[in-house]
C-alpha cells in the first residue's frame, strides 16, 4: 500500500481548488465542511504512519482518478490554505497520465481560475481555448470593451 504524500500549497480559495481540478479532468469531486476519509484502492479507509484517518474537504474519489488509484484530497488547514493529499502511487499515475506532476497542473489551474475571477472583477475577458492545456507556459489574452 502506497504513502500519501502531503503537499503544501497555495490554495486558498475553494472555488480555485475545485476549478483546478476541473481544468486536470477531474469533474467530479467532493466538497465537505468537516473533512472526510480518504479511501484506498483496496476500499480502505486511508491511515498514516501514526495510525491516523487520513481525511480531506475537497476529494476526488478513486473510481475517476484512475482503475488502482487512491482518493485524491484537499485538507483545509488552520491557516486557510489548503494541503494536496496524494498517494505515492498516484504521484507516478498522473505524472504519467497528464505529462507533469499533479500538483504543478494543479497549481497552474488554481491561478487560471484566479486570474478569471480577478480578471472579470475589473470588466476584462479571458480569451482562452475550448481546451486548456496546463503543465507548460500559458498566455492569457485578455479583452475589455468600453
Amino acid at each position: 500500500m502506497s504513502e500519501y504524500v502531503e503537499c503544501d500549497t497555495e490554495i486558498q480559495k475553494e472555488e480555485d481548488a475545485i476549478e483546478g481540478l476541473k481544468l486536470l479532468g477531474n469533474s467530479e469531486v467532493e466538497i465537505h465542511d468537516t473533512a472526510q476519509e480518504l479511501i484506498g484502492y483496496d476500499g480502505s479507509v486511508r491511515r498514516d504512519a501514526g495510525g491516523n484517518v487520513i481525511k480531506a474537504n475537497i476529494i476526488v474519489r478513486r473510481k475517476y482518478v484512475g482503475t488502482a488509484s487512491n482518493d485524491l484530497g484537499l485538507r483545509r488547514e488552520s491557516n486557510g490554505r489548503y494541503t494536496l493529499l496524494e498517494s505515492q502511487y498516484d504521484r507516478n499515475h498522473l505524472r504519467d497520465k497528464h505529462g507533469f506532476q499533479f500538483r504543478n497542473g494543479l497549481k497552474q489551474g488554481v491561478a487560471l481560475s484566479a486570474a478569471q475571477r480577478e480578471a472579470k472583477r475589473q470588466g476584462f475577458k479571458i480569451n482562452m481555448p475550448k481546451k486548456v492545456k496546463l503543465g507548460g507556459k500559458m498566455k492569457l489574452q485578455l479583452t475589455r470593451w468600453r
